[in-house]
């Protein structure tokens, strides 16, 4: 134990010796490290007019619009919740099996113009179909 103290203190020392021996530039990096950090972007309409000013490569798909978007989920239930309290969606509708579909279970979410269908099936039979 007296021993890995003592190289501590020694390594402590070699260190200070480096640190101290250094040029210009790590007193000019010492100098700007003691600044207190600011953020580049003021606030959040600086940030909105910045990331808009930007080129952002995108791709169409020449579609017209579409109805949903179906996610297929093992726990459709939880992940139903989930969305729902996240982001603010209404479950607006729901099949499985009391409603006669024996394959999986799937719920509709909406919000506006944008509506989620989360499936689960009910076993690894109906996946491998």
């Amino acid at each position: 134990a007296c021993y890995g103290l003592k190289h501590r203190q020694q390594s402590a020392s070699r260190l200070a010796l480096s640190t101290s021996s250094s040029t210009d530039s790590s007193s000019d990096v010492e100098a700007s490290s003691s600044k207190q950090w600011q953020p580049k972007v003021k606030n959040l309409k600086a940030r909105r007019q910045l990331l808009r000013g930007q080129k952002h490569n995108s791709e169409t798909i020449g579609s017209m619009g579409f109805h949903h978007i179906e996610f297929y989920v093992g726990d459709a239930r939880t992940s139903t919740q989930v969305f729902s309290s996240a982001l603010g969606l209404k479950i607006v509708g729901s099949t499985g099996q009391h409603t006669g579909n024996d394959q999986c279970v799937s719920y509709a979410l909406e919000s506006g113009q944008v509506r989620f269908l989360l499936t689960a099936p009910y076993s690894q039979q109906v996946v491998a179909s």
